[in-house]
């Protein structure tokens, strides 16, 4: 039985350790990859869904979803970050968040599939919205990635949070 605690105390410190060194990732491959998108996205919503904003409001919360600001020089499509967080947003907090379409698309898809306009007493007022910007730094050896995440309040524009995922490749 000691062993199994022990075991079960030398998992708890590593993930501690995980946790207090950042999300910084080191791997030798030199681009920003599929890994990093479900990587990042998870600490982003599980870090989201802990905020007392959120957590404590006695009513769900609307959020607007943005797309990805890319300023690397990878091709990569980084709005596959965005739809898998708020894929996972969906699934862990349907009670506790409401996820709201962006309102150029909304608008898009309404003009082309509806004959109306919406009843404007109806329309959903988001909240916050939900932004993502990764940046990229390169020198000769290595690259560096910055992934920030934001959660802006719409009415005040105060940033209500604001987050990061960093990963360092060597060239």
């Amino acid at each position: 039985m000691y062993w199994v605690r022990n075991t079960i105390c030398a998992a708890i410190l590593a993930v501690v350790a995980a946790l207090a060194a950042g999300c910084v990732q080191e791997r030798p491959d030199t681009t920003f990859n599929g890994q990093d998108v479900r990587s990042a996205s998870d600490i982003m919503v599980m870090h989201l869904l802990a905020l007392p904003v959120i957590n404590q409001s006695p009513a769900r919360v609307t959020i607007v979803v943005e797309g990805v600001e890319n300023r690397t020089l990878e091709p990569f499509d980084y709005n596959a970050f965005m739809q898998r967080a708020r894929v996972l947003i969906s699934q862990q907090a349907p009670d506790r968040v409401a996820l709201i379409e962006n309102k150029k698309r909304f608008d898009y898809v309404q003009g082309s599939e509806l004959d109306r306009q919406a009843d404007p007493s109806q329309r959903v007022q988001p909240q916050f919205a939900l932004y993502s910007l990764i940046t990229e730094i390169r020198n000769a050896h290595d690259r560096y990635y910055l992934c920030e995440f934001r959660l802006t309040d719409l009415q005040t524009r105060v940033v209500v949070w604001d987050d990061k995922y960093e990963v360092d490749r060597l060239d």
